[in-house]
């Protein structure tokens, strides 16, 4: 791990993982591990929307459900912190990051261009909308889903330049195997060098 690392804490939802318990002991790890670093939480407000509207709900209800629990999520991390809060990243303060903006747009053309990480891409989400939906999944609701994880996607892997740090390293409880993928170098799509992921114990 580069000393100079930032962490971001990526935090879902949706998950009944992120308890008060838990975002304490993740804001306690990557204020321990690195204590003079600046650290990140990552809500992904906006792209929860995608996933809402993917599971059939309709977008009104998708982005004033997203805004309510990201705000019940930001307020329990303040609330929880011990010691100095990281950073909180909500996607209102990327609308106008040109770096992300462009970073976005080169996976979306790569998503359309690229069968197999559109594949990938498809099958990734697919499981996660099965996991929570019993009837056919659509080809409109994976589109429609996929933008989530594209927008994630983007963020995590060009973060040091859109949050002006020189090395980044992506904190998540679960496995991320498309990161993982995409930080490898097996894909054609071009991430940043100085990108990690850890997956928390």
């Amino acid at each position: 791990m580069h000393p100079e690392t930032s962490f971001i804490i990526g935090l879902s939802l949706d998950n009944s993982y992120f308890n008060s318990e838990n975002i304490a002991r993740l804001i306690a790890y990557v204020n321990t591990t690195l204590p003079d670093n600046q650290h990140f939480i990552m809500i992904p407000d906006v792209p929860a929307v995608h996933t809402m509207v993917a599971k059939g709900m309709n977008r009104n209800d998708a982005e004033k459900k997203s805004r309510l629990k990201s705000n019940a999520l930001e307020n329990k991390c303040k609330n929880v912190a011990l010691q100095k809060i990281p950073d909180i990243v909500r996607w209102e303060s990327l609308k106008n990051n040109t770096i992300y903006q462009s970073r976005l747009n080169e996976f979306e053309e790569f998503y359309n261009a690229n069968n197999s990480f559109r594949e990938y891409i498809n099958t990734t989400v697919y499981s996660v909308l099965k996991k929570q939906n019993d009837t056919i999944i659509s080809s409109e609701a994976l589109y429609t889903g996929s933008r989530f994880l594209l927008m994630e996607l983007a963020f995590i892997c060009w973060s040091p330049d859109i949050l002006n740090v020189s090395h980044a390293s992506y904190v998540y409880h679960n496995p991320f195997d498309i990161l993982d993928y995409l930080l490898s170098g097996q894909s054609d799509i071009t991430v940043h060098k100085n990108v990690s992921f850890i997956k928390f114990q």
